[in-house]
């Protein structure tokens, strides 16, 4: 790459991992949501899905300042990743991705964006074991922050940073780097979601502040031994009470 030109992979590429077609909402496939957002109506948490889904399509968007040109690494491996990466296609893209980060290749920074996209997309595949989601989630964001590390004002690696930390359900770093972002004047529709990144996240953290309460039948409120004699360190007890029945209250 040429020195002082930025790739179009961080102008021009508009990746939503989650829709399977680009600007089609109905494509989209939300992941399952977290035992403390159950507690919301069924229309809200819609309306919900439906805005991070808008935000994830049009983040993206080019910033203000940022050439929107064609590019193509001279190392076909990396735009045969690419092109995985477009076809929902991660963990074959990170097959290859994974060896180029390895080597001193002369496109680092190209190679580390698309290993923190694919890695990303392979998060949040319906595809992937739940057990393995946090590990790509971590792969993603470790990409992205040692790009920053060395170029701090490329502002598209830092919303995806931002958009990682958010699918991790790590709102207040993604509040920090979306706002570090906001800061920077970007254009107004990279502006506008990252806007309504920030208003879902400020939604997310009055919910998980919600609790229930309800009445639970317990036919053994004391927690007592209903034999006669109980045996302690070798030594048999004669239990003062028995077992008593009541009512408690159960939070959550």
């Amino acid at each position: 790459m040429e020195q002082g030109k930025t790739s179009t992979l961080f102008t021009c590429r508009v990746l939503a991992p989650r829709c399977n077609t680009l600007g089609s909402l109905s494509s989209c496939t939300p992941r399952p949501a977290p035992s403390w957002l159950r507690v919301l109506s069924l229309a809200t948490f819609k309306a919900i899905c439906t805005l991070a889904c808008l935000a994830a399509l049009f983040l993206a968007a080019p910033l203000e300042g940022q050439e929107a040109r064609s590019h193509l690494s001279s190392d076909p491996r990396i735009n045969h990743a690419g092109t995985l990466i477009q076809a929902d296609r991660f963990t074959e893209a990170l097959s290859i991705l994974r060896l180029l980060a390895s080597s001193d290749h002369p496109d680092q920074v190209d190679v580390l964006f698309l290993v923190g996209l694919a890695a990303l997309g392979a998060a949040q595949s319906p595809e992937t074991p739940e057990s393995e989601r946090k590990g790509y989630l971590d792969e993603a964001i470790a990409a992205f922050h040692k790009i920053l590390v060395g170029r701090p004002e490329l502002a598209r690696v830092r919303l995806e940073l931002a958009r990682a930390f958010y699918v991790k359900g790590d709102d207040g770093l993604s509040q920090k780097h979306f706002e570090q972002v906001l800061a920077g004047n970007p254009h107004p529709a990279v502006a506008g979601n990252i806007r309504r990144f920030l208003a879902v996240i400020r939604r997310r953290r009055r919910w998980k502040g919600y609790f229930g309460a309800t009445l639970a039948p317990d036919g053994n409120i004391n927690a007592a031994s209903d034999a006669k004699t109980v045996d302690l360190w070798g030594f048999p007890f004669t239990p003062d009470q028995g077992p008593r029945s009541g009512v408690g209250v159960v939070l959550w």
